[in-house]
């Protein structure tokens, strides 16, 4: 009886990615997201997804975003997991498909492709979400969790040396930040 409803940082993420942040939650928003979520703006609605291999195209697909394999075409990048990326293998054209790469599969791989997009994206400057700010896994090893990808992703952003943290254009979403 203590708790009417759990609400986890996916939710809050979901939420804001689906436009509804501020009206269902009453959390704040963030102002990028803003801009693509109007409606009319679908072609600002390309989504790079890092995620967890369950459902990652599921659940942008569903709050109105597509999922773009190229990042140089993507408007927002959602880091919600560490273990899948989607991309499109290279291909200009997206004719091939969706390709994942998994870190379960080739870790080396993985990390490459990792790395590469990142700086890819830190030079067009496109926005993160990530929708866990957890920086490792309490499991054996303490795996890296979204976090790190935000955090990697900011040292992209400020060329390597220390810069603003959080940069703007990182949103975390849930503990310890205030969303």
């Amino acid at each position: 009886d203590d708790f009417v409803q759990i609400i986890t940082s996916g939710d809050i993420s979901y939420r804001m990615l689906s436009g509804e942040g501020s009206s269902t939650l009453g959390c704040s928003t963030w102002d990028i997201l803003d801009e693509c979520n109007v409606s009319g703006s679908e072609d600002k609605k390309n989504v790079f997804v890092f995620g967890s291999g369950d459902g990652d195209e599921e659940y942008v697909t569903s709050c109105g975003w597509t999922l773009c394999t190229n990042i140089e075409r993507a408007n927002l990048i959602v880091a919600r997991g560490t273990f899948t990326i989607y991309t499109d293998g290279g291909n200009d054209d997206d004719t091939d498909g969706v390709v994942v790469v998994s870190k379960t599969v080739d870790e080396g791989k993985y990390t490459a492709v990792l790395e590469e997009t990142l700086e890819k994206a830190s030079h067009l400057q496109i926005p993160m979400l990530v929708t866990n700010p957890d920086k490792v896994r309490p499991d054996k090893g303490l795996p890296p969790m979204p976090g790190a990808i935000g955090d990697a992703y900011e040292k992209y952003l400020n060329m390597g040396e220390a810069g603003s943290h959080p940069h703007p254009l990182v949103k975390r979403i849930g503990k310890p930040y205030p969303e």
